[in-house]
């Protein structure tokens, strides 16, 4: 959750990349376990029991998508609508183009379970200015150690198969600096450059929508509240299930049939 800061006269080397990267790999961590609660792969499903012979019952409730849901349809059921705007019709164009409202509900999304959303800006074959959102635990985003906490830059990188061999990962790593988007290919501990070319927006084009200063999720400090509740549930349901499931045995005692109906 931390914001990763450098230095703001720091060259960007590929050193400097792998720091960053390894910096990022917790928060990474993090935000794919928030991710997993979202999707009710919650860690009651990973319970193990030692008895084979009792109920196993492993109850997921989906607490925190309904509580992202809730918020984020709160949030933005109604879309933004803009007013009094220069050049309103060659806006609404680009709002329109983006798919806008679309865009701003995957970021609210992001930032109700990661604690913030990242949205990249960029330039399609068409020329058209574009922008989207991007997963927070595939983007890291480098502060200055000023006061002000200007971005210096954003590393977006992804994971790949390398066809014809499903063993080997190769990962993508974009650079987004204030004039270019560099581009690396990262296979094991070294880093190749592969190109770069300038995006013309005289800034980094990443911008940060933080949940709160703390950026924290919606329900990621409840996220122990929730591991109990599901515990108890698949605790109850194994008990319930135990007891339905139980017999009676008498040993050593002979009685007659109506006795055994009585018993």
């Amino acid at each position: 959750m931390r914001k990763i800061k450098l230095n703001k006269d720091i060259e960007m080397t590929v050193d400097v990349i792998k720091y960053v990267l390894d910096l990022h790999k917790e928060e990474a961590k993090r935000i794919n376990k928030l991710k997993d609660y979202y999707n009710n792969n919650n860690d009651i499903v990973y319970r193990e029991y030692n008895n084979g012979n009792k109920p196993k019952n492993k109850i997921s409730n989906p607490y925190a998508s309904y509580i992202t849901n809730t918020a984020v349809g709160y949030f933005l059921g109604k879309p933004v609508s803009y007013t009094n705007i220069e050049n309103f019709e060659a806006i609404n164009d680009l709002l329109v183009y983006n798919d806008e409202a679309d865009n701003n509900t995957t970021l609210a999304k992001n930032a109700s379970i990661a604690g913030y959303g990242i949205e990249i800006m960029y330039v399609d074959e068409d020329t058209n200015i574009r922008f989207t959102s991007i997963d927070p635990s595939e983007c890291v985003v480098v502060y200055d150690n000023t006061l002000q906490e200007d971005i210096m830059f954003a590393i977006r990188y992804y994971d790949e198969k390398v066809i014809g061999d499903d063993n080997k990962v190769i990962t993508h790593v974009e650079v987004y600096d204030k004039n270019n988007i560099t581009y690396y290919i990262k296979e094991e501990d070294s880093i190749k450059f592969i190109d770069q070319i300038p995006h013309y927006f005289l800034d980094v084009p990443v911008s940060v929508y933080i949940n709160n200063d703390e950026r924290y999720g919606d329900f990621e400090k409840i996220k122990p509240l929730i591991d109990a509740y599901d515990k108890t549930q698949s605790d109850s349901a194994n008990d319930f299930e135990s007891f339905t499931h139980a017999y009676l045995v008498i040993s050593g005692y002979l009685m007659d049939e109506e006795s055994a109906k009585d018993i």
